[in-house]
This record gives structure tokens, C-alpha cells and sequence, in this order.
């Protein structure tokens, strides 16, 4: 299932960004729905709990990168939020989800960008700005990166 979303993420259309959003968005739902603040330790004996565990741990890392990702975020905050080492966090989000952390934050930061220049008259470094790019050049950079069109090109629709 991990390379399958990853597929579906890295595939870079609306449906495929609708279909991982959606599937790690109810996924950080359950984990809220069920009260739980922080990592369910693995029973004893348990078995399939430790994925379980896992899965619980990423889907409160999405929930939280998906609220904040327009903020100042550092992979370091988000593993301190689910209880684990920064190497750790990024090693069980990566083999969950498909990708880094990191990337999957800069993913969301593109899709907001981009739904913001489809959207919107404001300036391209003031979209950057609200999609989480504090640095104009570093949004051009990562937006032509992701999408093989500059901010301009892409409002454009060339």
C-alpha cells in the first residue's frame, strides 16, 4: 500500500493528490476520533500491533503538517509532536507514506500554491508567503522543481 500511494502522490494530478490527501486526512481523523494524543504502545504479543503504532504515528505527523504546513515547520518540531527521534520520524513516515517528510511538506506547500495562483489575484511572492515559502526565489525554485513551470507560467496556464 505505501508505494501504491506513493505512486498515486508523486503522480501529480488532482486525483491522485485528492486520493493520498484524503486517504492520510481520514487516516489522521481516526487517530483523533480515538482520543489518543500520542502513540499507542504495542500490546504484548500483539501481533501487527507495531504497524498499527506506526500507522497512528504518521497519521497524527500528517494531520499536523496538514494544519500547519503554511508555517515555519521543522521535521524536528513534528517528530517531537509524535514522540520520536528525527532519523526515527522520517524512517517510519518514508516507509508509511512514500516519501520524506520534507517532501511530503513541500508537496503540500505546491498544491496550495498552485490552487492559489488558479485562484486569486494576489502577487506570486505574496502566494508564496501564504502557501509557506518564505523566500520568493525559494518558491520559484521548488515550484518549477515540482511542477516544470515557474509561478508566472503556471497562472498563465502556459
Amino acid at each position: 500500500m505505501p508505494r501504491e500511494l506513493h505512486r498515486e502522490w508523486a503522480s501529480g494530478t488532482p486525483d491522485g493528490t485528492l486520493l493520498t490527501r484524503g486517504l492520510l486526512v481520514h487516516l489522521a481523523r481516526r487517530y483523533a476520533e480515538a482520543g489518543l494524543t500520542r502513540p499507542v504502545a504495542p500490546r504484548e504479543n500483539g501481533f501487527g500491533q507495531e504497524k498499527t503504532m506506526q500507522e497512528a504515528t504518521v497519521a497524527a505527523a500528517v494531520r499536523l503538517l496538514d494544519e500547519h504546513f503554511a508555517e515555519p515547520l521543522r521535521v524536528e518540531q513534528v517528530a517531537a509532536s509524535v514522540f520520536l527521534s528525527p532519523d526515527r520520524f522520517t524512517e517510519v513516515f518514508a516507509r508509511t507514506v512514500g516519501c520524506t517528510p520534507r517532501d511530503y511538506l513541500r508537496h503540500l506547500r505546491v498544491e496550495c500554491a498552485k490552487s492559489l495562483l488558479r485562484t486569486t489575484p494576489h502577487s506570486i511572492s505574496e502566494i508564496g508567503m501564504q502557501a509557506g515559502f518564505n523566500d520568493p526565489a525559494y518558491f520559484t525554485r521548488v515550484f518549477r522543481a515540482a511542477t516544470g513551470k515557474s509561478p508566472r507560467e503556471y497562472r498563465r496556464g502556459g
